[in-house]
């Protein structure tokens, strides 16, 4: 299988940035002992406890005889009791305007899913499968168990777990940001209080590339710097941040048209694809700890814009890019790069915005795009590689895969005898290494006659229900994708 190029590497296409020095010995700027506020974040959420307020033994009235009048006398005294209760009730002090339990709030919207704490992760889901319930919409779903799937390793924990590996690639992604002059320094003493309390912390990843053959004995990692965009929670409206993907249904009908006309299918990566749009408005972000040392070795010229602040080493800079994090970084991207498809004479699909398609020597050429994922098809590979330049012209130089086979979203793609084949493998092999308990046989079907007969147990312990939840969120990740006999059985695991 032809494997996509690896994401980090010397980007001689790039534009000019600041001055990069490469002698830079990674051992002493990461230390490993010192975690930024927000890579553990200690937010609790209180959850909402849903009273029982129908007692199932009373029988209504309409069931009983009306023969006994003292019965019936009875029945109506405690009617008269019931409601006398909730009067009382609502006039007590804590019930009117202000003072009543607020609803809980969907923050899990706007904020990575690796920054949510435990509980707000819980209420993501059963938002997500309420939502499923009442409208068949998906969408939540999908966005949960990718972020469940692909959660990534904070740096001290990819450090600690890959060593000097993610250490390298930490520097690769900061001298990334250096190059493509993603912030400029900003000096503490020209910012306002509530400007310093807007400056979000950078926080720093370790990203896990299960989808690129990722193991524990092989790893396949990428350094990962991030914005937190919960301090810019409520600052900008849903249209002002939601961009739209390529649907599941439009990447899946165009791969079957790619089979059956016999297309040349290729699968290119942008590098650092938020990083080519420019940040609108005053966006503040600050960098702390050894990360400050690292920066200013790599751009000497940052180090007058260092302070103190709270016995540590602290960098005001002001985003002159997107990154990642940004709560408006998609929808900037999704409007450079839909722009330049434009320029390049193609038009978007009214059915699908991620769908591309434009008449290339009287042949139909598409390109789907997921964010920085890109397919492109045509029946002539000339005009491909094309296009795939013309691209690069714009931005970068790409990674790619032509061929048969391709990784896209984490399937693995097949094109073959006009037919295309989709499979998770890898995926399906890392939910069961991570169930706890031992699978000792197979079968032929998970929806068996008694699966939804269900009886009284214990609940399961924290660790047990932890590795519970995050084996059904994989699979549920790959039941809406390739495994579509299983979604009986995970749909009702996930209840």
């Amino acid at each position: 299988m032809i494997q996509g190029a690896q994401e980090v590497q010397e980007n001689q296409g790039a534009q000019q940035g600041a001055p990069v020095r490469e002698n830079i010995k990674v051992e002493d700027v990461f230390d490993g002992d010192k975690e930024s506020d927000d890579d553990e974040s200690d937010d609790v959420r209180e959850s909402i406890k849903v009273e029982d307020v129908f007692d199932g033994d009373e029988e209504s009235d309409d069931d009983k005889p009306d023969d006994d009048s003292e019965d019936e006398l009875d029945t109506r005294k405690e009617d008269r009791d019931r409601r006398s209760a909730h009067f009382n009730t609502l006039n007590k002090n804590d019930y009117g305007r202000g003072k009543r339990d607020k609803k809980t709030s969907c923050s899990f919207l706007q904020t990575s899913f690796e920054d949510l704490t435990q509980d707000d992760r819980a209420v993501f889901f059963h938002h997500a499968w309420n939502e499923y319930k009442v409208s068949g919409k998906t969408n939540l779903l999908e966005s949960f168990t990718s972020g469940f799937v692909f959660a990534q390793l904070s740096a001290k924990q990819g450090i600690k777990k890959y060593g000097r590996e993610a250490k390298i690639q930490l520097l690769a992604e900061f001298k990334q940001l250096m190059e493509y002059k993603t912030f400029n320094g900003r000096k503490a003493v020209d910012l306002t209080f509530k400007q310093k309390k807007r400056a979000a912390n950078m926080i720093n990843l370790i990203e896990e590339k299960v989808n690129r053959g990722h193991t524990d004995e092989n790893p396949v990692i990428k350094g990962r710097s991030v914005f937190n965009g919960r301090v810019q929670q409520g600052l900008y409206t849903k249209e002002e941040m939601a961009s739209p993907t390529v649907s599941q249904n439009a990447f899946f009908l165009t791969s079957i048209i790619d089979a059956i006309e016999e297309h040349n299918v290729a699968i290119t990566d942008i590098k650092g694809a938020y990083l080519n749009t420019k940040m609108k408005g005053e966006v503040l972000m600050r960098i702390t700890g050894k990360e400050v040392d690292l920066f200013c070795e790599i751009d000497p010229s940052l180090a007058e814009f260092v302070v103190i602040e709270n016995r540590q080493k602290v960098l005001y800079v002001q985003l002159d890019k997107a990154l990642y994090g940004c709560v408006q970084s998609a929808l900037l991207w999704y409007d450079l790069y839909s722009s330049t498809l434009k320029d390049m004479g193609f038009e978007l699909n009214p059915c699908d915005m991620c769908v591309a398609n434009a008449i290339i020597e009287g042949k139909q050429c598409t390109i789907c795009w997921y964010v920085d994922d890109n397919k492109i098809s045509h029946v002539n590979s000339k005009v491909v590689d094309d296009v795939i330049k013309q691209i690069e012209a714009k931005f970068v130089k790409m990674s790619q895969t032509s061929g048969e086979d391709h990784d896209f979203l984490g399937m693995n793609i097949r094109f073959k005898r006009g037919k295309v084949k989709v499979g998770m493998k890898k995926h399906i092999l890392k939910a069961i290494n991570n169930f706890s308990e031992d699978i000792t046989r197979d079968a032929a079907t998970p929806a068996t006659s008694f699966l939804f007969k269900t009886r009284e147990v214990d609940k399961l312990d924290e660790e047990k229900a932890e590795n519970f939840h995050s084996v059904v969120a994989s699979l549920l990740f790959i039941s809406r994708r390739c495994r579509l006999d299983i979604q009986i059985a995970v749909a009702f695991l996930c209840a």
